[in-house]
């Protein structure tokens, strides 16, 4: 095709393009409100798509790269809010992608020359066209997708290789997404370190990068799926010291949700009186009063004393105090949360009390709670409800169901630990398996367990689920 310049007497040669692409960003800002954004996002979209149509707009395979990008960035733009996140996949449809959706993907896997069939969550392949943008947002297009998310481990990887040697700290932290998506937990813990020291840079010369909290929680959240205690609580120490110094700076997860992700990594690791210690250290009171926070901090305290002690009644305090925060002050950004938070230590309370029943009707309710909530990364609750309910059902002598429930977590959190070991216990449990069957599954939770900082296969036992400490 051959190239149109426009020129005019102030101003320097552009191409057609470049006008086009001009024009399409007038539309999309000019006389826009907040109230009427979204039509100026649906005449930026519609403008990019009469450009892609236009062959004499293209200057070449980078530039049409390009347009591809910002096309299928104007589509996924208009299927996301603040409320619900992305909302790219239609789950009264099995969860297959909406129509634009699908059109998107189509436009990115052109512009990365993906090769859908031939993805494996295991691959260490590198894309062929390296396009940031377009691998920016593929790994974010397939990720709320079970079915999907595979489809973008090479684009992962050719991120991951080309933005190592830079400081652009959240494409450092982008592969992460994909990789704790399909189990590679270790890899998400690399990414999100690299994209931490780019961070602590930006933040060591007083400048602000994107998401240093985000970044940190993803850390933190990925080495406890990987066992990799010690990072984890580095990495959880280290967001706390952020938060201290930035109490108010918009992150995810922000102040008020992340506090306490200090408490809830040593919950996942059994270290229960160093949660009852933080209680009495001026470090950890936080630095703004966030009710949520607060919540968190009642429940950590609760499932802890219940592990130690065997207290009861002390649980119960807690347990009364969090029911009192949630009733006066939680914001309703965080009231589904919190409801997660009060069953959850209900359920303890009721197991330790031998109200089995009571028990397991309120970590169900927990876990449909937690069911709906729309997808995001790190997740909001620090760990999936599912597993404790499967826990319960186990040590209720209820194996096949909680074989059931362990293998469902597996098909949300791929080769997770603690669900491998569960699933492992439950079918030993059942006697249903033969012994190649059980020492299948003891291999998989012993593969998953290779970063564990304790090799030793006792001091690998994972807490699946804290709150029936057994």
């Amino acid at each position: 095709t051959t190239t149109t310049t426009t020129t005019t007497t102030d101003s320097p040669t552009i191409s057609r393009k470049e006008h086009g692409l001009i024009r399409a960003m007038w539309l999309r800002y000019h006389n826009v409100t907040a109230a009427t954004q979204t039509v100026g996002y649906q005449r930026y979209r519609d403008a990019l798509q009469e450009m892609l149509r236009d062959d004499s707009n293209h200057m070449g395979d980078d530039d049409d790269k390009d347009l591809l990008a910002f096309l299928a960035d104007a589509i996924m733009i208009l299927h996301c809010d603040d409320e619900h996140g992305y909302q790219f996949y239609d789950n009264e449809n099995d969860g297959e992608p909406f129509p634009e959706i699908q059109y998107a993907m189509q436009l990115l896997e052109q512009c990365l020359e993906v090769d859908t069939e031939n993805e494996s969550a295991t691959s260490q392949s590198l894309q062929p066209q390296q396009h940031p943008l377009c691998q920016h947002l593929y790994i974010h297009i397939t990720e709320p997708s079970n079915a999907h998310v595979g489809q973008a481990v090479t684009a992962a990887n050719g991120l991951a290789a080309a933005a190592r040697t830079t400081q652009a700290q959240h494409l450092q932290h982008m592969p992460s997404h994909t990789y704790l998506r399909v189990g590679r937990y270790h890899d998400a813990v690399a990414a999100n370190r690299e994209a931490h020291a780019s961070d602590r840079a930006f933040l060591d010369h007083d400048r602000m990068p994107y998401g240093p909290g985000h970044d940190l929680g993803f850390w933190s959240h990925a080495a406890v799926l990987s066992g990799e205690r010690r990072v984890a609580y580095d990495a959880a120490e280290t967001l706390r010291a952020h938060y201290r110094r930035h109490p108010d700076e918009p992150d995810y997860p922000n102040g008020e949700l992340g506090w306490h992700i200090w408490r809830t990594t040593r919950l996942r690791f059994g270290d229960m009186e160093e949660i009852l210690q933080d209680d009495e250290n001026v470090e950890s009171i936080p630095p703004r009063l966030w009710p949520y926070t607060q919540v968190l901090g009642h429940y950590t305290k609760g499932i802890a004393l219940l592990a130690t002690t065997k207290e009861t009644a002390a649980a119960q305090e807690e347990l009364e105090a969090l029911q009192q925060a949630m009733s006066t002050n939680v914001d309703d950004r965080y009231r589904a949360v919190a409801a997660v938070a009060n069953a959850s230590l209900s359920s303890a309370v009721e197991y330790s009390r031998g109200n089995h029943d009571a028990a397991l009707k309120l970590i169900h309710m927990a876990r449909w709670e937690q069911d709906g909530w729309a997808y995001t990364e790190p997740p909001a609750w620090h760990m999936t409800v599912a597993g404790c309910e499967a826990t319960l059902l186990l040590l209720l002598g209820r194996a096949k169901e909680s074989i059931e429930l362990f293998q469902q977590d597996l098909e949300n959190i791929p080769e997770n630990r603690f669900s491998l070991y569960g699933l492992w216990k439950a079918t030993e449990e059942s006697g249903v398996a033969d012994l190649a069957t059980l020492e299948k599954l003891r291999n998989q939770w012993m593969e998953a367990s290779q970063w564990a900082d304790d090799k030793s296969e006792l001091s690998m036992v994972p807490h699946v689920c804290p709150l029936y400490y057994n």
